[in-house]
């Protein structure tokens, strides 16, 4: 069995997807199997449902990161908000996480996300903030039961932390990593799709959103309904049996 220091390892080195350029075969091989195991796009039925279940065990510890990283960045008094799959589940499944997810997602800017790695010893004891990147902070829960003995599917409770950046020309907002495959920092997400913040809940805890979250979602997933399959000729979602 993996254990939970080897996996958190994995979590944070492998889910950057860094450029071509700058990552040779061996690497890009391993992210790709790491990717296919963490990813529903590419898993077996039985393995999502793996998910799932595994998602609903863990989920108080996920929330419980979640809220802990929300309250340290509102003492910050810092501009932050929900961001992909959370935020999907926010639209999507009323306020909540979505069965499959396995961990939360907040945006924050460039020009805050140091300092709230330099607040880190603000947060309980229980949680760890880790540093992937200038780019990019983690915070996971160090007290999760026992994994099962029958073996696991992704069994962490992270909250990532991503900055966004401002063009320097264009009130467009890029994100800065790329994740499975999808090219965050590719898509131009305007300014008044993001700002100003909405206030909103989330499992329960306060958070804000995006003041235009459909949109938003759009740009990043592409078709963003119930009934939504993966195409990776364009590394979005689309309609089903919308070729047919």
């Amino acid at each position: 069995m993996t254990h939970r220091a080897d996996k958190m390892e994995d979590y944070t080195s492998r889910k950057e997807e860094r450029t071509s350029s700058s990552i040779n075969k061996e690497e890009e091989e391993a992210k790709e199997e790491y990717e296919s195991k963490i990813d529903t796009r590419g898993t077996k039925e039985s393995e999502k449902q793996l998910l799932i279940q595994e998602s609903a065990l863990l989920k108080p510890y996920r929330i419980e990161v979640f809220a802990a990283v929300v309250d340290l960045l509102n003492t910050m008094k810092i501009k932050w908000w929900i961001s992909d799959g959370t935020l999907l589940g926010w639209y999507r499944n009323n306020q909540s996480m979505l069965p499959h997810d396995y961990d939360m997602d907040i945006g924050v800017t460039e020009d805050d996300i140091q300092a709230v790695w330099k607040n880190r010893a603000k947060l309980p004891t229980n949680i760890e903030l880790q540093n992937v990147s200038s780019k990019k902070l983690a915070a996971y829960h160090l007290e999760l039961p026992p994994e099962p003995e029958s073996g696991t599917f992704f069994w962490l409770a992270p909250t990532d932390i991503i900055s966004y950046q401002k063009e320097a020309t264009r009130d467009i907002w890029h994100c800065n990593f790329d994740v499975n495959g999808m090219h965050l920092s590719y898509s131009e997400f305007p300014n008044d799709v993001l700002f100003p913040l909405v206030e909103s809940k989330f499992e329960g805890v306060s958070v804000y959103v995006p003041q235009k979250p459909k949109e938003y979602l759009e740009i990043l997933y592409g078709y963003i309904g119930e009934d939504a399959v993966w195409d990776p000729a364009t590394n979005k979602y689309k309609k089903k049996n919308d070729d047919a």
